[in-house]
């Protein structure tokens, strides 16, 4: 945290912003911050000293010790009686390993589109057409789920190396391990799965019993940079409760079962512009487990939801792959169980899916 003039000048700095960018506070205070940003960050025809409303953004820092650091900047103005008593209030959020592995994911989808393009200018044959769409519709959906495993992974890992305060508190640390460990194993489950190209074959070693209140208290603490940091960087509050009685085991793979919570979970976040709450609910139904994600988002037309599960179907423009809510019903389907929907433009969304109980099927 900062408070700087509307000139940028360093009034007050706190201990953490210090260690972030290596500076002790005399150094930082009556400094003009604008000089610690990377030069090419800096636009020389804006005029800074006349910004006056909340902004953010994400820039690069210089340390004391020469590094380049990615910061997320945000803004916000206190304006008194005239400029001198005005001020800004700064929040700034170190994300460079993020900026890292987002850098990583776009060389690679970069190489990943050109590979493609170089297959469509060839003019193959028209079977050989067909095997590049579907080569490109893989590389989409590998890229979705890859991405939605490896992202709390990164977020964990970038948390507790840039908080070294909390190294010393072994039950927080231990914690945040364990939910590291979690997202690698699905991510390596997942790469298992996709080499073998499996069509919902089950193997009897792929499948144990499983508890899905843990599976659903798991997802939502590995998706919480998404559902509540992201989303209030975003200018978005989304609450997330859970409702989760007691049911019995069932059995499946646990990493599976998490991919499909979390397709649910993110795309119930995308689901609310304007923030929101979203609720994981489980309970017992006859001879099956229930697990619910609804939200109060803008919901979904007949058309939309009739739809929803069909493989590269999105509503997201560039931003949708297509490939979740297939992936959820894929994932269900195998555990022999449905998908069950309930929506309404502009009432939100209830997504139920229903697996068998471990009784129900030994």
């Amino acid at each position: 945290m900062a408070i700087a003039s509307f000139s940028g000048e360093l009034l007050e700095v706190n201990r953490s912003f210090c260690r972030m960018i290596g500076y002790s506070e005399p150094e930082l205070v009556g400094t003009n911050y604008h000089a610690l940003l990377h030069p090419d960050d800096l636009d020389p025809e804006e005029d800074y000293a006349g910004i006056a409303a909340s902004y953010q953004v994400e820039e690069r820092w210089i340390d004391k010790n020469g590094h380049i650091k990615w910061v997320l900047t945000n803004a916000v103005p206190v304006v008194g009686e005239d400029r001198d008593n005005s001020y800004f209030i700064y929040r700034f959020q170190e994300v460079t390993y993020r900026k890292s592995f987002e850098m990583e994911l776009r060389e690679s989808s970069a190489a990943l589109q050109s590979a493609l393009a170089q297959l469509q200018d060839a003019r193959l044959e028209e079977t050989e057409q067909e095997h590049a769409r579907i080569l490109r519709q893989m590389v989409s959906g590998i890229a979705h789920d890859f991405g939605n495993a490896l992202e709390p992974v990164v977020w964990l890992s970038e948390f507790l190396l840039s908080r070294p305060d909390v190294w010393k508190d072994e039950a927080e640390v231990r914690a945040n391990l364990e939910l590291i460990c979690t997202g690698a194993r699905d991510a390596a489950e997942m790469v298992r799965r996709l080499r073998g190209l499996q069509d919902a074959v089950v193997e009897e070693d792929e499948f144990e019993r499983v508890d899905v209140n843990v599976l659903v208290e798991q997802t939502v603490l590995l998706e919480r940079p998404r559902w509540k940091d992201q989303a209030l960087a975003e200018g978005r509050e989304i609450i997330v409760g859970v409702d989760l009685q007691e049911t019995p085991l069932v059995t499946g793979n646990q990493a599976a079962l998490r991919e499909a919570l979390t397709n649910l979970l993110l795309n119930a976040v995308d689901a609310l512009p304007e923030g929101g709450v979203i609720t994981l609910r489980t309970r017992r139904d006859a001879r099956d487990v229930l697990l619910e994600v609804s939200d109060t988002g803008i919901g979904m037309t007949d058309e939309v939801r009739e739809r929803c599960m069909e493989p590269f179907f999105s509503t997201k423009g560039e931003r949708g792959t297509g490939v979740g809510m297939a992936m959820v019903h894929r994932i269900i389907q195998w555990h022999g169980g449905s998908v069950e929907i309930e929506t309404a433009p502009g009432r939100g969304t209830t997504i139920r899916l229903r697996v068998p109980s471990a009784a129900a099927i030994s």
